[in-house]
């Protein structure tokens, strides 16, 4: 007997291509341009603007959302509340590409951008707490393995490596072809 998977509603058309998902319950939370949309059962019922720039990445870490602009501005937002509860701009020039959280790393996100850079910030504070030796192509991915500290980083010039984040060594390098 064959099952047959069924369309149960759609969400809205948003303005913008969709550029980052995340979910918080029941919502769906999309960056899209330069604001981020929230929509609960395919109706919107938020929208955060602060960033300048396209919105790259979002990311949710408890009931907070982090937003990483192309603008470089970084925000993190309460989503009880839909407020902005801190921001804080990354180096001049950074243009961050992917935004992800560590697993069992309290309050951090792993920030990876178009040069190669890898950071690690604290979103509580809004604090540095590594910079990474750069990478020899801009950061198009970054994926928590099943192993704490251990994350995949994807580059644009088709490598993708397994790296120690704690340790801030690099495990294994493999390149991709076509």
């Amino acid at each position: 007997m064959l099952s047959c998977i069924s369309l149960t509603f759609l969400g809205p058309i948003l303005p913008k291509r969709i550029r980052s998902l995340a979910a918080f319950g029941d919502r769906t939370i999309a960056a899209c341009g330069h604001d981020i949309v929230i929509c609960e059962y395919g109706k919107i019922v938020g929208e955060l603007r602060a960033h300048t720039g396209s919105v790259a990445s979002i990311v949710v870490l408890g009931s907070k959302l982090v937003s990483a602009g192309e603008d470089g501005l970084v925000v993190v937002w309460d989503l009880d509340g839909l407020k902005e509860s801190l921001r804080f701009n990354l180096p001049p020039g950074v243009v961050p590409t992917i935004v992800i959280h560590p697993e069992s790393y309290l309050n951090k996100v792993l920030i990876g951008t178009s040069s190669g850079l890898l950071f690690l910030y604290n979103i509580r504070v809004g604090e540095l707490v590594h910079r990474f030796e750069p990478l020899p192509a801009g950061i198009t991915c970054l994926a928590q393995s099943p192993v704490v500290d251990v994350v995949g980083v994807g580059l644009a010039d088709g490598r993708f490596r397994v790296m120690d984040i704690r340790e801030a060594r690099v495990l294994a390098e493999m390149k991709q072809t076509g």
